[in-house]
């Protein structure tokens, strides 16, 4: 490895006694002036010696051994990091110390910078790294209105800097308060982020369901459940039916217009026997569970066995209730402005009988007969759902008496009676489902929890 350096001379200079002259007062007046008054920095020692004019020439040389060999020759303070690595091949000649050295790293992806006469040579990834760390963090809040704040710091993490944090807070001194977003970092990050807030927070639609269930008795002609080629038959044009809804038998599905509703709900109220045991209306958010009962609920006594520390067996009772009658569970789900997907989840349950629980028979407990279906149907807003073939038998018992004859011993049963009915009837579901508008803005978040409602 060689080092040239060409040192360019020139002849004797000629100074005229005046040039002298004011040489000599401008010395003899910095002279006079202490240190301290000096108006402007001093020059740079190093930058001095950078501007020196050299000749190099290289070929496949370590660039730290160049930089190095550099630094001694002209006497440079120079700190070169670990991730400067790489060689270097060049012919250069009559250029500065200063430009010999940026050429060089130029070649190595590397750049240098003076502080406090002292020349740091690091890698361009160091050197944005550095730039990011000198960057002045700010931080911001933000308050989204219809998404889970926890939910969306997950999804905004990643595009944080390595020195961001993220974080949702909220207030716990009241409960009105949506959750805020804390974000500190750097200003482009901050501004990301932003934007991403605003593509993320955007209101949940809403889908209105109307439930109507209606059970009817069936007639000696209708024992498999109604007859929809008949109801089919009223005016307006055909039902939306399968084979399986328009033949009975089993659990069945259709659907009908906002009209053909109508008309099959005024032809149900012919029959005198066809009753109306819910009419509910809730609203669900895209994608939640709805959940609408028409039923009671049944307190059982659950009895649980422990053991104590000494390993004696030991009871406790407590109460839990069973919910029969019918359960309506409905997910909607917006495909569109005018389709909407339901899974709908029907479920009836009745109570069978009692049945005698532990010792002795000291308790008792229901016993209970269900029937679920589920489906999956797509509707266009506003259009109805109707789920039939859920058939019941029941069976009433009336008791007549004569008054007083009727409770002789022996003789009385000549003047009691006692009747038994039997009848079936069709529970019949209809599901309207409405796409609902859009809230304004001032309107109040929506929660994303599942909508419920019941109805006795």
């Amino acid at each position: 490895m060689r080092f040239l350096r060409t040192m360019k001379q020139t002849g004797p200079r000629k100074y005229t006694p005046a040039l002298m002259a004011m040489l000599t007062l401008a010395l003899i007046a910095a002279a006079a002036k202490p240190a301290h008054a000096q108006t402007g920095p001093a020059p740079s020692q190093i930058q001095a010696k950078m501007k020196q004019i050299i000749n190099l020439n290289f070929k496949d040389a370590d660039v730290t051994n160049v930089l190095r060999g550099l630094a001694d020759q002209y006497n440079l303070n120079m700190i070169i990091s670990r991730e400067v690595s790489g060689t270097v091949s060049l012919h250069l000649n009559n250029v500065t110390v200063e430009t010999a050295l940026r050429e060089i790293l130029k070649t190595v992806n590397a750049r240098m910078e003076e502080r406090d006469n002292i020349l740091h040579v690091f890698a361009m990834s160091e050197a944005q790294n550095r730039a990011a760390n000198d960057q002045e963090m700010i931080t911001e809040f933000f308050s989204p209105t219809y998404t889970n704040s926890g939910a969306m710091v997950n999804v905004l993490q990643p595009f944080l800097s390595e020195r961001g944090r993220i974080q949702a807070f909220k207030d716990a001194r009241s409960t009105q308060k949506p959750e805020m977003i804390i974000v500190t970092d750097l200003p482009e990050r901050i501004e990301v982020v932003r934007k991403l807030i605003e593509k993320l927070d955007t209101e949940t639609r809403q889908v209105l369901i109307q439930a109507k269930i209606v059970e009817t008795a069936l007639s000696n002609n209708e024992l498999m459940g109604v007859d929809w080629t008949i109801k089919g038959t009223l005016a307006g044009p055909p039902f939306k039916f399968g084979s399986e809804m328009a033949n009975g038998g089993g659990v069945e599905f259709g659907t009908l217009s906002f009209d053909q509703f109508n008309a099959v709900l005024q032809r149900l109220s012919i029959n005198g026997k066809t009753n109306l045991l819910s009419d509910v209306s809730i609203a669900a958010i895209d994608g939640e569970k709805a959940q609408i009962h028409v039923g009671e609920e049944i307190p059982v006594g659950i009895t649980t066995i422990g053991a104590g520390d000494t390993g004696a067996l030991f009871g406790t009772t407590g109460i839990e209730e069973i919910q029969v009658g019918v359960k309506l569970n409905v997910t909607p789900h917006i495909l569109s402005e005018d389709a909407i997907q339901l899974q709908v989840v029907p479920e009836i349950s009745s109570v069978k009988g009692f049945t005698t629980l532990g010792a002795g028979g000291s308790s008792s407990a229901p016993i209970t007969n269900q029937r679920t279906a589920s489906t999956s149907i797509i509707l266009a807003s506003g259009e109805t759902l109707v789920i039939g073939g859920l058939i019941q038998d029941s069976i009433t018992e009336s008791r007549k008496k004569v008054p007083i004859l009727g409770d002789l011993p022996l003789v009385g049963g000549m003047f009691r009676h006692k009747n038994t009915t039997k009848e079936k009837t069709d529970l019949i579901i209809f599901i309207t489902a409405t796409l609902m508008e859009k809230r304004s803005a001032d309107a109040a978040p929506a929660q994303n929890q599942p909508a419920t409602a019941v109805a006795q």
